[in-house]
This record gives C-alpha cells, sequence and structure tokens, in this order.
C-alpha cells in the first residue's frame, strides 16, 4: 500500500509540474514540461488584454485534485442568480463550469466571435434572434439550421431560387450562398452586371453562374449566341480579345454591344474618315476607353507639328487630339471663313492662339487681348455707336468678316464724313448690332407733319426711311 501511495504522490507532483502553477521553492524539480501564464492561452488566456489577466492559479484551479479541473462559477461575478437570467435563450445552457467554458473559451461574455461565421451584431438582419432559433442543437453549436424560420419556408425559397446553380433546402447551402445574410435581387445585381432589364433580364442564375455557391464565378461563352466561330469573326481586329469570360466583360460590362452606329456618340467611324478603320487601329489593348491618334501615318508628329503651329494647348497627344478634333473634323484656314475669315486679310497672318486662348474649346475667342483693340482706342470710336460693349462677341456681331468701316468708306454708300449729316453713328443707326437699318424720319427736321406737304407732288412719296434714301441718296434735296 505504500508503495502505491508513494507511486501516486510521484504521479501527482508530475502532474503538477506539468499543468499548474509550479513553485520550484515548494516542489521538487520533477517537471518535464512547464505550463505557464505565457503559454496557458492555448487552453484559456490569462495574461495581456485578457479578461482573466492577473489571476492567480488557485483562484481557478483552487480546491480541486488536479490542473485538469477548474471552477468558473465560484467568482462573485458569476453568481447564478445573474448568470442564469443572462443565458435565459440559450439552447443547452447549464450553471456548470464546463458549460462556462463550452461557450466562454476565451474567457470574455461576448463568448465566440460571432461574426467571423455568420453577423449577428447590431444593425444586422438577424441581431434580435435568439441563439437557441438557429442552434437548436443544445450540445452542439456547431449545427445550425436556416430554414426554421417561417420567412424561408420552402415554397417561399424554392420559387425564389428558380435557376440557382446547386440550389437546395438545407442550412449548410444556405450559408454558402448567404454568408453575411445578404440577398441579392436583380436590382442589387446591376452593379456587377444588368440582369433587371436588358437583353439579359429573362435569364437564370444558373445560365451565367454555374458553379454552385460561388457566385464570383461566371460563364458568358456558354450562350449558343455567343459561339465562338461567331464570336471570333465579330471581334476580327479588336485588341485583346480572348474568347474567355473575363474578356468578355471587360469590354462588355453593362452586356452591350456598341455597333459603329452606336460609336457616333464617342466618335464617328460608321461613315466619314474613320469608316474603315478596324477596332484595334485605334484601340489597341483590351482596354476601351484607351485609344491612339497618332500611331496612324497620317499624323506622324513632324507633319502634325507644323500644321499645328500656334494652336494654344497643341500637345502630340491622343486626348489632345480628340478634345480639338471630337468629330474627326479638320478646321484649315479656308474652312474658317464662315466663321470669320482668315485666309486673307488683316487676320491672315495671326496663328490660332491669338484668338483661340482655351486649348480645345475653339468655340471661345477673344478679339480685345490685340493690342489695336484696347479699351483705350475703341471706346472713343465706338462713341454714339448704339449697343456698344468692350467685348469679343460684341465685336463680332457688328464686324464679322473683321472688317471696319471709316466715315470716309460711308461716303460710297451715304455722306457723314462732313456737312449736315456729320451725326453719332447711333442718331441714324438706332438698332445695336444692325447696320443694315437707319432712320432718317427720327430727326426733327425730317418730321412727317413737315415732309408731307412739301412731297404732294412726288408719285410713290411715302414718310419712311428708305423711301427717303431712294430719292436723296446723298441726303440732299432736289433728288440728290
Amino acid at each position: 500500500m505504500r508503495t502505491r501511495a508513494l507511486v501516486a504522490a510521484v504521479a501527482g507532483l508530475g502532474l503538477l509540474a506539468m499543468l499548474g502553477c509550479w513553485n520550484s521553492s515548494t516542489y521538487p524539480p520533477l517537471e518535464r514540461h512547464r505550463i505557464d501564464a505565457s503559454n496557458h492561452g492555448t487552453y484559456f488566456p490569462i495574461i495581456g488584454s485578457a479578461v482573466h489577466a492577473g489571476m492567480d492559479c488557485e483562484a481557478c484551479h483552487g480546491g480541486t485534485p488536479t490542473f485538469l479541473q477548474f471552477t468558473c462559477i465560484a467568482c462573485h461575478d458569476h453568481a447564478r442568480a445573474h448568470t442564469d437570467s443572462t443565458h435565459v435563450t440559450v439552447t443547452g445552457y447549464a450553471y456548470a463550469d464546463t458549460a462556462c467554458y463550452d461557450c466562454h473559451r476565451d474567457g470574455t461574455a461576448s463568448g465566440v466571435d460571432h461574426a467571423r461565421f455568420f453577423p449577428i451584431g447590431t444593425g444586422t438582419r438577424h441581431s434580435a434572434q435568439q441563439c437557441g432559433d438557429c442552434h437548436t442543437n443544445p450540445h452542439n453549436h456547431l449545427i445550425f439550421t436556416c430554414i426554421s424560420c417561417h420567412s424561408h419556408a420552402q415554397a417561399h425559397t424554392d420559387s425564389t431560387h428558380t435557376g440557382v446553380a446547386g440550389y437546395a433546402y438545407e442550412s449548410h447551402a444556405c450559408l454558402s450562398c448567404h454568408p453575411n445574410a445578404e440577398v441579392m435581387t436583380r436590382d442589387q445585381h446591376t452593379p456587377f452586371f444588368p440582369i433587371a432589364t436588358g437583353a439579359h433580364a429573362a435569364n437564370p442564375c444558373g445560365d451565367c453562374h454555374q458553379t454552385p455557391g460561388r457566385y464570383e464565378y461566371f460563364t458568358c461563352i456558354s450562350c449558343h449566341d455567343h459561339a465562338q466561330a461567331h464570336t471570333d469573326s465579330t471581334h476580327a481586329g479588336v485588341g485583346g480579345y480572348v474568347y474567355d469570360s473575363p474578356s468578355c466583360r471587360s469590354c462588355h460590362p453593362q452586356g452591350t454591344v456598341v455597333t459603329r452606329a452606336e460609336h457616333q456618340i464617342y466618335f464617328p467611324i460608321a461613315s466619314g474618315l474613320h469608316a474603315d478603320a478596324s477596332c484595334s487601329a485605334c484601340h489597341q489593348t483590351a482596354d476601351f476607353r484607351a485609344f491612339t491618334c497618332i500611331s496612324c501615318h497620317n499624323h506622324a508628329q513632324a507633319h502634325t507639328d507644323s500644321t499645328h503651329t500656334g494652336v494654344a494647348g497643341y500637345a502630340y497627344e491622343s486626348h489632345a487630339c480628340l478634345s480639338c478634333h471630337p468629330n474627326a473634323e479638320v478646321m484649315t484656314r479656308d474652312l474658317h471663313t464662315p466663321f470669320f475669315p482668315i485666309t486673307t486679310g488683316a487676320h491672315a497672318a495671326n496663328p490660332c492662339g491669338d484668338c483661340h486662348q482655351t486649348p480645345g474649346r475653339y468655340e471661345y475667342f477673344t478679339c480685345i487681348s490685340c493690342h489695336d483693340h484696347s479699351a483705350g482706342v475703341m471706346d472713343p470710336a465706338h462713341a454714339g455707336l448704339p449697343g456698344y460693349t468692350y467685348d469679343s462677341p460684341s465685336c463680332l456681331s457688328c464686324h464679322p468678316q473683321g472688317t471696319f468701316m471709316t466715315r470716309a468708306q460711308h461716303q460710297s454708300i451715304f455722306p457723314i464724313a462732313s456737312g449736315t449729316h456729320a451725326l453719332a453713328c447711333g442718331d441714324c443707326h438706332t438698332t445695336p448690332r444692325d447696320f443694315s437699318k437707319f432712320e432718317c424720319i427720327l430727326c426733327h427736321t425730317h418730321a412727317c407733319s413737315l415732309m408731307d406737304p412739301r412731297h404732294t407732288e412726288v408719285g410713290g412719296y411715302s414718310c419712311a426711311s428708305r423711301e427717303c434714301y431712294r430719292c436723296h441718296p446723298t441726303g440732299q434735296g432736289g433728288g440728290q
């Protein structure tokens, strides 16, 4: 008996050395492997920021014959009245040490970090559910159910999953496709690919997503309309084309096909200068947002630089080309004439940038930046001119050909350089910016009450300005 007792004692000390709180001054050095606070986390965390950091061994293992045994409920914070009330809905709850440890392996009140498995925190769809709603087996929380919920009744769930590859009315199948409790409707699918409307609205999920539970995988090329022979032929000349689904989606993210006619909104290729260009002539990568203009031999830099001398903001770069030529049009000096003459005349020597100083926006122009057109010169020269303002659109409205009329030049139309009619422009031309219109009868000496009696014998007379001018082209009486 004594031999057995001695063996048992030695074995007990050995176990304490291996599992417990060791004090070398108390126990002989019999340990082979020692568990201390630093490696106790394998079983339960007791250092660092852990809830139980600083607890001594006796707090949990005191009063037990072996360190394989422990107590949780001896702690005053775990008084039964309090603990029972906070576990009312927990399936399989028992006020027992091993039950505590089964659910709270890290010693925290929250127990398991459930978000790693399924979201049930505040603000989530399942935040109001009790543990036992999903975990119906009190002894194994790895077992769960989704389909016991009334909103997941089979008749409803089956109908909403028609065409879903690998669908089964079974809880693990639910979790595999909805790991975050999210539900993907056709409308919600739109940011990824439009299926609520359009060409793909009638397709069931399984047509494209053929790998059950892995919706990041999809196929485009299984559709008969996308057979390789047909698809290869329609993509001849498309830079970066390959016959595979990710390639399809990279070029057709909305499931649409851009024809030459539809390309017009970006750049005209249905007709005109670029009608014969293949897709890859401009789009040389699989990214159709990228394009090149300058790879074309007609756009060689030496030639292009020379023809853009004086163009504000010019750069030998494709986006710069498009910004100034969005419709592939080329503006020569001759073509500019309907807008303003620059082939001949006063403005023939001006480079483009003198007037068009905003790069790429040729609808903007300036007249008044020219030193000959300074406000100090222009304002007195336009004194009395109705509607005059010192701004460029006003300049163009009155001088659409870039010309101006002096009093001496006006003589060929009507004498105003000297004499009776050396008046301000606005006295006769009362309509701003339209010098084809004029008035004679607004002058008090030409009032109709005075003119009518003096023209009683004049055939076809009427008191109207153009009739005045017809008979008096030089402003003199007697038909002169």
